[in-house]
């Protein structure tokens, strides 16, 4: 055997399961939080709160499988402390990555975790761009991140989901990069997600 076809093993690779499933359910509680949502989903049994959970965590598998999207983490002797999604354009080389979501455990929060992975990850990656809430927008700022103006999704593919990217501030490391690719579910997602009617 080809010692140089041997792909060493990420810790982080054991934690994916877990960190798309918490992703899926975390996706779907926001949606349901959106009243037309959870008026056309409000009587989902536990097998179909179940399959929307999978539907969504499958999105999240396959686009890493494709290579669109890295996982990155601070794992240590097997305790998962924290995680970050970023989408890559793997063909576009001078587009920032975009920061999906990071994401620290409860118990390890307020332990400078959080900014040792957003170091980390601009040392790694260069340019980044992300969506946060406006009461993050100062964490960023002390990280060197500026705000920027976008435009929210506003066409047919987001007549539901367009909600859930309504209170959000784009923010970058990079403002002389090109717009950042954006990972956003949409309307197919959630009727396939939730079984919704038209």
């Amino acid at each position: 055997m080809d010692a140089n076809n041997l792909k060493t093993p990420n810790p982080i690779d054991e934690f994916l399961p877990e960190i798309f499933e918490r992703e899926a359910k975390g996706y779907l509680a926001d949606a349901l939080a959106i009243p037309a949502v959870a008026m056309k989903s409000f009587a989902l049994d536990e097998a179909q709160s179940l399959a929307a959970v999978v539907f969504v965590a499958e999105i999240f598998k396959e686009i890493y499988l494709q290579g669109g999207l890295k996982v990155v983490g601070m794992v240590q002797n097997g305790t998962l402390f924290a995680y970050a999604l970023v989408f890559v354009q793997p063909n576009s080389p001078h587009m920032p990555v975009y920061l999906h979501k990071i994401f620290v455990m409860k118990q390890y929060r307020g332990q400078g975790i959080g900014r040792q992975m957003m170091e980390s990850m601009m040392d790694e990656f260069g340019a980044i761009a992300l969506l946060c809430p406006f009461n993050k927008i100062g964490f960023y700022q002390g990280l060197g991140f500026a705000e920027m103006g976008y435009d929210r999704p506003n066409d047919e593919n987001f007549r539901l989901s367009r909600h859930l990217y309504s209170d959000l501030a784009l923010m970058t490391n990079n403002t002389e990069a090109v717009k950042a690719p954006f990972f956003l579910l949409n309307d197919n997602d959630l009727h396939g997600a939730l079984g919704l009617g038209g």
